[in-house]
C-alpha cells in the first residue's frame, strides 16, 4: 500500500472512530412538560388542563421567559405554591 493511501485508510479510521463515539455516548436528559406535571402530581396537587397547558407552554417557550410564564399561571390558578410553582416549571424548561 502507498503512503498516501496509507494516509487515506487511517484518516477514514479517525473519523469512523469519532462517529462511532459520537453515537455511543447518552444523549443529555431533557425536561419537558411531563416532568413539571409528574413533579406536581407528586406534591398532591390534582393536575387538570389548566395546569396541563402552563406546563407545557412554559416548555415551548423555553428558558427564563418560559420559566416565567410557566410559574405565573400555575399562581394564577392559586392553590399551588410559589416553591412548587417554581420547581415545577424549573423541570417543564430546563
Amino acid at each position: 500500500m502507498s503512503a498516501g493511501k496509507r494516509k487515506l485508510a487511517l484518516a477514514f479510521s479517525a473519523i469512523l472512530a469519532g462517529t462511532a463515539i459520537a453515537l455511543a455516548a447518552p444523549a443529555p436528559a431533557q425536561a419537558d412538560t411531563g416532568d413539571c406535571v409528574t413533579y406536581l402530581r407528586s406534591k398532591g396537587y390534582s393536575v387538570d388542563s389548566y395546569i396541563k397547558d402552563a406546563c407545557k407552554t412554559g416548555d415551548a417557550l423555553g428558558g427564563a421567559r418560559g420559566i416565567k410564564y410557566c410559574k405565573d399561571k400555575l399562581r394564577q390558578r392559586g392553590g399551588i405554591s410559589s416553591a412548587h410553582a417554581s420547581s415545577a416549571c424549573t423541570r417543564a424548561v430546563s
